[in-house]
């Protein structure tokens, strides 16, 4: 709810807590507006969906990236989406009189890093993402058309976008393998947990796989020629399931290297149940991609997906509410293990008191995890 509203000479003042920043922000609006709505546009951004947060970021990661290299100064490292958020401080929400009462719309002024001069502003309409750019008062009551039009909106720039962004495959590897060591020390059920790992799948190649239980997953396969992601979305328009005759959307699995094509005909893979797929070839830094043409308002499911890589500091916000921990975590044990220290009878016993540690050990030497 907005608080301690006044009246200055630009309208009324209030202000509002942020919850992804922790921050009370200053709220914009004019002096008639319904307060009542205000309000709803207030609720919205202290619950902001988790799928919108993380598009957000990537877009705000492809402002920074391109404003870097427009400038000529070094990139900024983005091991996870959320990471961006350490260079952005949000000053002010801004509400104005809707153009259509049943639509929650709203734009905020945000300061960042990279440009400190014309700061970032995210403006949101409808639950959809209008735009991200430097600052220009966009208020999401113009038609689509006209934000898709506008040069420095990185919410329709597609030659920014994910795959720019992603880790090396070496991260990748590593913070899966991590995840999976923390998983199986969480919980013996292995139903729960989010993270596998299997180094010597199908004798060569090794396998991770993310599964959210809630029918989102993600295959990820190290072989000797690089690596490939088959990702699934269950609520992308993208899914074979919600194609009448049960197909893969074109373009999916266009270009894709035949030696990564055949790693996927394992019936453990669920080849079928696709949504997107990239790939690196070894020796290459590009993430590639098919020709995908994605429906305006669809998605399919990538950057949420791909955003489930955590860095240490994601994992940590990430854990804390999964499992469940609370101020029970450890942080620098989990330090320890995204840095592939070995893991001791000692770290188990603090990470989680309850777990048979002789399990575990067997567990963690399985999937090729050091310990002692």
């Amino acid at each position: 709810m907005i608080t301690d509203i006044i009246k200055t000479e630009y309208g009324l003042e209030g202000k509002v807590e942020f919850r992804l920043f922790n921050k009370t922000i200053n709220v914009l609006m004019p002096e008639n507006i319904n307060l009542k709505y205000a309000n709803s546009c207030a609720e919205n951004l202290r619950n902001l969906d988790e799928k919108i947060i993380n598009r957000l970021c990537q877009y705000s990661i492809n402002y920074c990236n391109d404003f870097c290299n427009d400038v000529g100064e070094e990139k900024y490292e983005f091991n996870a989406l959320r990471e961006v958020l350490n260079y952005i401080s949000p000053t002010c929400l801004i509400i104005s009189n809707p153009k259509d009462k049943h639509k929650i719309a709203y734009h905020l002024e945000l300061g960042c890093d990279w440009e400190v001069e014309h700061g970032l502003e995210w403006t949101i309409c409808d639950g959809k993402i209008l735009y991200v750019g430097s600052f220009e008062n966009e208020n999401g009551w113009k038609e689509i058309s006209y934000y898709k039009e506008l040069n420095w909106n990185y919410v329709f720039n597609k030659t920014y976008c994910t795959l720019k962004n992603l880790p090396t495959t070496d991260i990748i590897k590593k913070s899966l393998i991590s995840m999976s060591a923390l998983d199986i020390i969480f919980s013996e059920e292995e139903w729960l947990r989010v993270y596998t790992w299997n180094p010597d799948w199908n004798g060569n190649n090794s396998l991770a796989i993310v599964d959210n239980g809630a029918g989102d997953t993600m295959h990820i396969i190290f072989s000797r020629e690089g690596c490939i992601i088959k990702g699934f979305d269950h609520e992308s328009e993208l899914s074979p399931h919600a194609q009448e005759d049960f197909e893969v959307w074109k373009g999916i699995y266009e270009n894709v290297p035949k030696v990564f094509l055949d790693l996927l005909n394992d019936e453990a893979i669920e080849k079928d149940d696709v949504t997107f797929c990239i790939w690196q070839e070894k020796n290459q830094n590009k993430w590639q991609k098919g020709n995908v043409e994605i429906p305006e308002g669809c998605d399919d499911g990538s950057d949420y997906m791909l955003s489930r890589i955590y860095s240490l500091e994601d994992y940590l916000e990430w854990a804390r509410d999964y499992w469940d921990l609370g101020d029970r975590l450890f942080v620098k044990e989990v330090g320890y293990i995204f840095n592939h220290h070995p893991i001791t009878e000692e770290m188990i016993k603090k990470l989680n008191p309850n777990r048979n540690i002789k399990l575990v050990m067997n567990e963690l030497s399985e999937i090729d995890y050091p310990v002692e």
